[in-house]
């Protein structure tokens, strides 16, 4: 009886772990996808500075 109390409170215990790992991860990823779709949606700035450097000549 104490065997199966302990390996039911085990996987209790690793059930709540895999969950939280779970929901991190989504957060994660989340995250990392409003960074990707925000940067997609301005104008991106690095470009013109290259060309700007290149057409003045700075590049040769």
């Amino acid at each position: 009886m104490f065997m199966l109390l302990a390996l039911l409170s085990f996987l209790v215990l690793v059930s709540c772990l895999v969950i939280r790992r779970e929901r991190v991860l989504r957060q994660a990823w989340q995250h990392l996808a409003a960074q990707i779709l925000s940067r997609r949606n301005t104008p991106d700035a690095s470009s013109d500075v290259t060309t700007d450097r290149h057409d003045a000549g700075f590049g040769q």
